[in-house]
């Protein structure tokens, strides 16, 4: 693999720790619409990382989730379950830049938070081992 690619491996993956980090801080001060899209962009930036390792182009946020479910969910590198976290995430996501009269609640988001960091973690240790 070239240095390149390793430093954007690199830059994604520090995005994703830096955003699950910002999100934990926004739900300490209850700002659920501000969480998910953090939390969201977490996982964008760890699934940008995997794709970027596995030499997979993608040119937007779809993109990325339909060759992540291509390449890693269908062939069963990766459980459905993380898929539709992501799915979830990018539709509250959506709601919340996009929506009116969208409402998130703790009971919505805080159970996100260990979900998404333990999807993140997922991703980081595929990308270590391969």
């Amino acid at each position: 693999m070239n240095e390149l690619r390793k430093d954007l491996i690199n830059y994604r993956l520090e995005r994703a720790n830096a955003l699950l980090q910002t999100s934990r801080n926004l739900a300490d001060d209850q700002d659920w619409f501000s969480t998910v899209n953090r939390l969201y962009y977490a996982v964008y930036q760890a699934i940008s990382a995997l794709l970027v390792q596995a030499e997979i182009p993608v040119n937007s946020h779809a993109g990325a989730k339909a060759m992540f479910d291509l390449n890693f969910v269908k062939p069963g590198r990766i459980e459905v379950k993380w898929s539709k976290l992501y799915s979830r995430l990018a539709d509250a996501r959506h709601s919340s830049d996009y929506g009116a009269f969208i409402d998130f609640s703790e009971e919505d988001v805080r159970p996100l938070i260990p979900e998404t960091e333990a999807f993140v973690a997922l991703i980081q240790e595929l990308i270590r081992l391969n």
